[in-house]
């Protein structure tokens, strides 16, 4: 036959012949293989549909399928088990002669709905040859595009071959991901998001925009997409806007977890500028085995870069003209521009003592690289930043770059991204060859940490004697230093001088306008509210208030004992009054609030601060204070989100008195216990033992059985953790393993869902004649964490008598409890951590033992014996203040903090001592609360529960002068009461110090040292 190929230049004939090398002439030649047909001199497979592009030359061109399920198809993604979508065997595109590609579905079953398809030119030589791309269904030719270079992208609705209707959905086996539904799925098309200008992708409803990036993948990886401006801005969730492009991060799906997720930066038509888009996919977490990503860029509703892959990428660079692409003139239909941006192709490596060229390197000049912001390197174009650092070196030695940051984030071939410091790693290719060399580190030209970097060069690989190197150092565009070397070097050190608080000019009373601002002033409010950062606020009984200064969108979320969570866009409950008030912009800098309020409350309450959005280098410092009416009883300050805090009211009445002072000790265990008349009102299944059957206990508003013995895990919170107990013959009661008959013991698990906030509790629990005798062994074990650790409880009973209790966060030690069966110890009331009201401070400082409030006595089940083990530093952190460092002192042998005045309580045991201060301002300082305005910090030493050193250390600033009142309460006592320590300094002087055991008070007077 005489076969008939297109080029720019007209159709091509000459003949066919097997014999010449051609694969196929007819369809009779790929007999031998099933269902195959002759196409362009090449056997391909039918299927329908089919997309089948070919073309004549020298040009490499690639088919790009998109199945209705949001799969992009290709040579680098090659099977969707989906769709049972499938690239066919792909001929070799190298040289002149008859190219295919070919894409194809099975027939029956392929999926219905749109596909999306679209012709991507990889590389042109000497002249842009013609192509032809066709698509069939099972009626034969649907549509036919003619076409050089890339084209646009075009749609094909799959429908019945044989009538209007839909064909039926098709199971492919074996099933990897199930088939889009809209019932569950954001979208299936682009029709199924409600905005026009949102694009379907990958299950997710995208904006388009004039131009967008666009990475998607299938998994439970979590991937980044960072797409750098023209105006060297780069976008990513560390910095979501520019206002000078307009380029914006799209609302990021949630990525934990396996599903169908999407990253999109956007930029609106308006304000997309011409200019080099450089742009790159990063792995922050991966799972197992890495996720396969696609990657795409649509400019002008035409999709004119694709990419696949896995892992970090490189970096592509996408060129946006500054006016629409000239059409070719020409008649036929379906022209396409010629002109398309390509990724940018991974520069080859120049030989060492070569001439460097354009043609085979990928820069010769500073003037070949794309954008002002990059320098040519060792023939390759590197990013600048403040600071950067950059390292080049000739031979074939294997060197390796590692920077440590100020934020204590390290950036090397290990961690080529830093989202905290926005620091990026990149490198040459092939290391391992002969020839010049380079490895860069850079960060953001504005907004980088200030502090101390770390820089070291390692030898990685060394091939005969070690080869030199240049390290040289950049900050704001100016070199400030140049290191050489061979082999390894030390610690090099750089500063980078600063501050990382915002620069912005300071809000005072003066701007204040009641034209322009909520209040200025009280009188400025309704009788009865406050302003505060300019908004008018209900005084309530409590209020939770949450202020700062900057434009990071913070939220306040409180749990109330209800279970209620307020938080963004919950603003009442109607149960107990509480509101959410706020002001409205959180997007300009300014002065900010949040807040909620109560008329009247009882119970617990838990509270933090949620970090929604960071925007600039740094984050804003807050303040979360609550109020009791007009009196400030707790404060916290930080950056970003919070752990958990709790506040417990003193008293729940409609019309409180004013408030007393605050309790310097930690809030009793949350209690919702409503009297016996109200027992059909409870809203739960218990909210007191005498809602229970009569062998029952209400905990965690939940009735538990009860026993024997019985050993009770309680926590509040969403993080999953266990109970695990071993009965003396070593037989696990856990939710592993609920039952042990030889014991009696019997184990209930926990009936909220890991990942829920709620009330959780689990019990195991002994009953019968036949308890063994004995040590028991109990501990808790920490299987997931979410956000700040939640505090637990475990409680041991002994016929209905408290013998233990410990606390703690995360996993446990083991504990042990001995049960011998008796059952004649004395009852012990349940404990009251602190006293009902203050007690008066003692006029000396020393102890008067008249602060006696009830406490715990755990039975214990051992009591360690001898003096303590000598001091060794290679297992404490210290031994003497020679061993710490500035301004540090050693005590209980660890390190600590020094101030003026300074209280250190130390002891040597197993008991449970708290400490606490209040201030002569009346602020309280303790393991719950620091005080900022008196530069009060409290620092403990951990688990307070195993025999060993123990320390609690609250210190000042030196700045408030007057009586500081001290608080010491043997919160939990293990057998014979430990002898505790508190020591009082000024200036790294003692002034005086007490030596008690129990709980006691005092005072102490610090003076101006000019009036001493």
């Amino acid at each position: 036959m005489i076969g008939t190929a297109q080029n720019s230049d007209g159709p091509v004939n000459f003949e066919c012949s097997i014999l010449k090398g051609a694969e196929c002439c007819t369809d009779q030649d790929c007999a031998a293989e099933d269902n195959n047909i002759c196409v362009n001199r090449n056997c391909i497979d039918k299927g329908y549909p089919r997309f089948t592009l070919e073309w004549y030359g020298y040009d490499d061109y690639d088919l790009i399928v998109t199945t209705p399920s949001g799969i992009a198809l290709s040579v680098l993604l090659g099977f969707d088990p989906t769709t049972g979508g499938r690239v066919g065997e792909v001929v070799d595109q190298e040289g002149l002669g008859f190219h295919t590609e070919n894409t194809y579905f099975p027939s029956p079953g392929a999926p219905i709905g749109t596909y999306t398809y679209a012709v991507a030119e990889f590389s042109t030589q000497e002249r842009v040859n013609g192509w032809t791309l066709t698509v069939y269904d099972e009626q034969g030719e649907v549509s036919r595009h003619k076409g050089a270079g890339g084209s646009e992208t075009f749609r094909y609705e799959r429908l019945n071959p044989s009538s209007s209707s839909p064909l039926p959905p098709s199971p492919v086996t074996p099933p990897i991901s199930l088939p889009c539904n809209a019932a569950v799925d954001e979208c299936c098309i682009d029709s199924d998001c409600s905005d026009p200008d949102n694009a379907c992708v990958n299950r997710n409803c995208v904006v388009n925009g004039g131009l967008r990036f666009t990475l998607y993948w299938e998994g439970d990886d979590d991937y980044d997409l960072i797409v750098r401006t023209p105006s060297g801005i780069s976008l990513s969730f560390v910095i979501e806007f520019d206002p000078t492009t307009g380029g914006r991060v799209g609302e990021p799906t949630d990525q934990l977890g396996s599903g169908y997720h999407v990253e999109n930066t956007y930029f609106p038509e308006w304000a997309a500028g011409a200019g080099v888009f450089t742009f790159s996919v990063r792995p922050m977490s991966t799972e197992g085995e890495a996720d396969r990503w696609a990657l795409e860029v649509v400019n002008d509703q035409e999709t004119v870069f694709f990419q696949t892959g896995v892992g970090a990428s490189r970096d592509f660079q996408f060129s946006k003209p500054s006016s629409p692409p000239v059409m070719q003139p020409t008649n036929r239909p379906n022209s396409l521009p010629t002109s398309r941006p390509l990724p940018t192709p991974a520069p080859v490596q120049r030989p060492t003592g070569s001439v460097c060229s354009i043609l085979t390197d990928e820069c010769c000049s500073d003037f070949d690289c794309p954008t002002a912001r990059d320098f040519c390197v060792r023939a390759y174009c590197i990013r600048d930043g403040s600071p950067r650092f950059t390292l080049t070196w000739d031979g074939d030695d294997d060197l390796d770059l590692i920077v440590d940051t100020p934020l204590g984030t390290t950036l090397s071939r290990s961690l080529i991204f830093d989202p905290l410091s926005g620091g990026i790693f990149e490198a040459d290719n092939n290391q391992e060859e002969l020839g010049s060399h380079f490895e860069n580190v850079y960060f953001p030209l504005a907004g980088s940490p200030f502090g101390e970097y770390s820089l070291q060069v390692r030898s990685f690989r060394r091939n005969g004697s070690d080869d030199s190197w240049t390290l040289q150092i950049y900050s704001d565009g100016n070199l400030i230093d140049t290191k050489s070397g061979a082999g390894e070097s030390d610690t090099i050190p750089f500063v980078r001088a600063g501050s990382d608080e915002p620069e912005r000019p300071p809000y005072d009373g003066s701007r204040c306008t009641p034209l322009t601002d909520e209040c200025c002033f009280e009188s400025d409010c309704d009788g009865g509210q406050v302003c505060v950062n300019r908004v008018c606020l209900e005084r309530g009984y409590p209020r939770i208030t949450l202020t700062w200064t900057g434009d990071d969108d913070l939220a306040l979320v409180v749990t109330i004992p209800n279970g209620q969570v307020l938080s963004a866009g919950i603003n009442y409950d109607a149960a107990t009054g509480a509101r959410r008030q706020k002001n409205a912009n959180r997007q300009d800098y300014d002065l900010n609030v949040d807040s909620i309020y109560f008329p009247y409350l009882s119970g617990t309450i838990k509270y933090s601060v949620d970090s929604l959005l960071k925007r600039g280098s740094s984050r804003d410092p807050w303040t979360l204070a609550v109020y009791e009416k007009d009196t400030k009883v707790q404060e916290f300050t930080g950056f970003g989100e919070s752990k958990n805090f709790f506040y417990v009211p003193p008293a729940a009445v409609p019309d409180p008195s004013p408030s007393s002072a605050p309790n310097p000790f930690r809030p009793p265990t949350p209690s919702i216990v409503p009297s016996p008349t109200d027992v059909g009102q409870c809203p739960f299944e218990c909210c007191a033992s005498y809602d229970c059957l009569a062998d029952q206990v209400c905990l965690q508003r939940r009735c538990l059985r009860e026993g024997t013995l019985r050993f009770t895990l309680s926590w509040t919170g969403n993080d999953n953790v266990d109970l695990l107990v071993l009965t003396p013959d070593g037989t696990e009661l856990s939710n592993a393993n609920p039952s042990d008959d030889s014991s009696g013991g019997s184990f209930e698990v926990d009936i909220i869902a890991d990942e829920d906030f709620g009330f959780h509790a689990e019990n195991a629990v002994f009953r019968g004649s036949n308890i063994p005798l004995g040590t028991y062994s109990y501990s808790v074990n920490a299987v997931n964490t979410r956000g700040a650790r939640d505090e637990w409880e475990v409680q041991v009973f002994a016929y209905s008598q408290l013998v233990g209790w410990q606390r703690g966060q995360g996993q446990s030690r083991t504990f042990a409890y001995t049960f011998d069966g008796d059952g004649s110890f004395a009852p012990t009331n349940a404990p009251f951590p602190f006293p009902s009201s203050l007690p008066s401070a003692s006029p000396s400082q020393h102890p008067t033992n008249t602060f006696k409030p009830t406490r715990l006595t755990e039975i214990p089940s051992q009591v360690p014996s001898g003096e303590p083990p000598p001091c060794d530093e290679s297992v404490y952190e210290c031994c003497a203040n020679s061993s710490c460092g500035t301004g540090e002192v050693c005590l209980q042998r660890q390190c600590l903090r020094d101030g003026t005045p300074r209280f250190t309580l130390t002891w040597t045991g197993n008991d449970d001592i708290d400490l606490a201060v209040i201030t002569p301002g009346g602020s309280v300082v303790s393991a719950f609360q620091n005080d900022p305005d008196s530069g009060g910090i409290f620092e403990p030493n951990g688990d307070q529960f195993g025999f060993d050193f123990h320390v609690e250390n609250i210190r000042f600033s030196g700045s408030t002068f007057g009586t500081y009142e001290w608080y010491v309460d043997s919160f939990l006592e293990t057998g014979e009461s430990d002898t505790w320590t508190l020591s009082i300094t000024v200036e790294g002087e003692e002034v005086d110090s007490i030596e008690a055991t129990g709980s006691t008070s005092g005072n102490y007077e610090y003076i101006e040292p000019d009036n001493l």
